[in-house]
This record gives structure tokens, sequence and C-alpha cells, in this order.
């Protein structure tokens, strides 16, 4: 089995497969990471939940599609910080794969050449620009969210109330 894997080696890197030189720095995985993630948001929300085999297929292709994009740029971002992509996988586990991508968005990467390249080209303003409106948008989101949650917790029913005093 190995010998099969190292003959595809050289294959796999001349078609750029499962191979990930790249580096990529923090304001440009910001950008990619979420518009990934609204693109998918938007497909998904744009797809008819029916019980057609075909648009479930079509969702899990997509979701699927969109999982490995969203892996590869994980994986790019690790090599900027010169870890290993196997670190991807602390991204499955709830809690932790929360931190750890703060973490990648946190943390700069080597400034010189590491084990996985030169590192990449820094971003122009308008990059810059567009990451700091999808911070600010993130931030307005995630209060809006605990706003809701904190009031709708506030919130009891009529008919709810009704039936506890009934008992």
């Amino acid at each position: 089995m190995t010998n099969i894997i190292e003959k595809l080696r050289p294959v796999c890197a001349k078609l750029n497969l499962f191979v990930f030189p790249e580096r990529m720095n923090r304001i440009k995985y910001t950008i990619k990471f979420w518009l990934n993630l609204l693109l998918a948001s938007a497909i998904s929300a744009a797809i008819p939940f029916g019980e057609s085999v075909i648009f479930k297929s079509l969702f899990f292709v997509l979701t699927v599609i969109f999982a490995a994009n969203i892996l590869i740029l994980i994986t790019k971002r690790l090599h900027d910080i010169n870890l290993s992509s196997w670190w991807v996988l602390l991204t499955f586990i709830p809690l932790i794969g929360t931190i750890f991508s703060f973490i990648l968005w946190v943390f700069p990467g080597t400034k010189n050449e590491n084990r996985f390249g030169l590192p990449p080209a820094k971003a122009s303003k308008l990059e810059y620009a567009f990451a700091v409106l999808i911070i600010i948008f993130m931030t307005l989101f995630f209060i809006v969210i605990l706003f809701i949650l904190y009031f709708s917790s506030l919130y009891t029913p009529i008919d709810k109330l009704s039936i506890s005093n009934n008992l």
C-alpha cells in the first residue's frame, strides 16, 4: 500500500491534488472564510427543501464542497502559522474547535520562510477594509443574537402563565 502512495505522490504534486503548498495570512483567511460561509448559507437557503432525492443529493454535494473548501482554507492558515495540517482535526471538537478557530484569526503567521514555503503576499488596503467590515458585521450579528436570546428567555407566553396558574 505504501508503494502505491509513493508512486502517486509525484502525480498528486504535479496536479496540486491533496497538496497545500500555499500559506494564507489572517486578512485573506478572514475574507475567504466568511465569504465561503455566506455563500454556503445563501445557496442552502435557496435550495427548496423537498422530499425529492435530487434536492437532497444537491444539498449533500454542495455541503461537501463547501466543507472541503473551508478545511483547505484552515490548512493554508495552519501552514502560515507553521503548524501541520493534522491540527485541522481540532475544529471537529465542539468547544475546542471554536476556540481554535479564534486562535487562527489572532496569531500572526511566521514572517520568514517556513517549512511550507514563502510568506504570503501582504493584503491590500481594500482587503484590510473588507476584513474590518466583516469583523464589524460579525460583532453586530453576535450582539443581535445574544440580545434576541436574552429577551426571548425573559418573554413568557400568556398561555404558559395561565396553564401554570391553574396547576
